[in-house]
């Protein structure tokens, strides 16, 4: 009886044990949950490679990226403009000079739109004095900023940016835009008209011939949405010419009459004002003698300064090439059909290497902190070289350059994923 309960019991045992699974078994599945673990961490290590070092090999490369991110940075979306290094309201300077380089990489053209040129163009129309009458001696002028008082620079670089955005007609809405004041504008240029024929930055200024380009360059650009014709605004055009003659020393030109020192940049202003009134030809021989000035003053001869070899310098011995006096030194040989003899491989190449470690340009090589007038200027040299010298943007930044091809988080990354798969066949190897 005894006996009976005892197998009944070591039954009801036999019953409630769990079925033993062969060793095999055992080592499948606890290598089959290595391989898993395993697995999981080569999946995360390549998760990671794709996320991690993506950023890395889309930093921008070439000058052009980084000279865009440069201009994309300046734009104001609030007042439509674009800002100048260091300021954060809409400047006509800058708008002026990011336009010209937007247009020279094809973003006025481009539809859709990148930017908001309706707007831009209302910043531009904007800044123009319309208020307070013919007595006020901001009326008609184009200010820097809104509610800043104009002169002739404010006045020829906004004149400029609305030519180029008066240009886009296929935009809706952009026909809607408030016109410039072309007779008010006109008007203001004309109060800094001097009697001797030449015209100051502003009507308190001695004229000199940099602010008679320019104002000769609005008067000749906004006289035909006027009654007025050239010898309506000019006291005596023969007068104006014969003060910008009166201005050469030599075989260029000086900023005045009252200068001591002749430079590129008066001799260019010289011969763009005389090819507005359509009188280089009374320079007669002597425009060669002016032309062998100007190529003269390239820096042809390499001294060991790369700051200095392939720009032009501003006077005779200066040893200063910079972005603005080659920029000027260029627009002058156009004028006189000169710019086939520049050595232009060597003026590109100091032009590009102005471009400073921000994307901008400085007047110089190797400077951290470049401007947008200056990159302005860069660009539209390059344009007056040709396409080939142009296409240089497209080099590689060296201040910025393209990330080497084994980035070392594609390193690490590709060394956390061949530990993992080792240890994954040390687990399957264990079994």
């Amino acid at each position: 009886m005894v006996l009976g309960n005892v197998n009944n019991h070591a039954s009801a045992r036999t019953r409630e044990r769990r079925p033993v699974l062969p060793i095999n078994q055992i080592h499948w599945d606890v290598g089959m949950k290595k391989v898993k673990a395993a697995g999981l961490v080569i999946a995360f290590a390549l998760v990671f490679l794709t996320v991690g070092v993506q950023p890395a090999m889309a930093n921008p490369g070439t000058r052009l990226d980084s000279l865009y991110a440069f201009v994309n940075e300046r734009y104001d979306t609030v007042n439509g403009g674009f800002t100048l290094v260091g300021s954060e309201a809409s400047r006509t300077e800058a708008t002026y000079y990011a336009v010209e380089i937007l247009d020279d990489l094809g973003y006025l053209t481009q539809r859709p739109p990148v930017y908001d040129w309706i707007r831009v163009k209302n910043f531009t129309q904007n800044v123009q004095w319309q208020s307070g009458g013919e007595d006020s001696s901001r009326y008609g002028g184009i200010g820097p900023i809104i509610a800043v008082t104009p002169d002739m620079t404010t006045n020829y670089l906004g004149i400029k940016s609305w030519n180029k955005l008066n240009a886009i007609t296929d935009l809706p809405g952009i026909a809607n835009v408030e016109e410039l004041n072309y007779t008010a504008l006109v008007f203001h240029v004309n109060k800094s008209q001097s009697v001797d024929g030449g015209f100051g930055m502003n009507e308190d200024s001695p004229p000199d011939l940099h602010s008679t380009y320019m104002a000769l360059y609005i008067i000749d650009s906004v006289i035909g949405e006027t009654e007025w014709t050239m010898d309506d605004i000019l006291l005596n055009r023969t007068q104006t010419i014969e003060w910008i003659l009166s201005c050469r020393e030599g075989d260029a030109f000086m900023l005045s009459p009252a200068s001591s020192i002749p430079g590129v940049t008066p001799t260019a202003a010289g011969l763009m004002s005389l090819e507005i009134l359509n009188s280089v030809t009374r320079l007669g021989a002597d425009s060669q003698a002016i032309r062998n000035w100007i190529l003269d003053r390239q820096m042809s001869e390499y001294d060991g300064s790369d700051s200095v070899y392939g720009g032009f310098e501003e006077g005779t011995l200066t040893n200063d090439s910079n972005i603005i006096t080659t920029y000027y030194a260029l627009q002058g040989l156009a004028v006189i059909n000169a710019l086939g003899e520049v050595d232009a491989e060597m003026a590109a190449r100091f032009i590009v290497d102005c471009q400073a470690a921000n994307g901008g340009w400085g007047n110089v090589p190797g400077l951290q902190v470049g401007i947008i007038e200056n990159a302005g200027m860069a660009i539209l040299s390059l344009r007056m070289l040709g396409d080939d010298y142009s296409a240089m943007i497209y080099e590689e930044d060296p201040n910025d350059p393209t990330p080497p091809m084994l980035d070392w988080r594609v390193l690490f990354v590709a060394g956390f994923i061949v530990v993992a798969a080792v240890i994954a066949l040390i687990a399957l190897r264990m079994d």
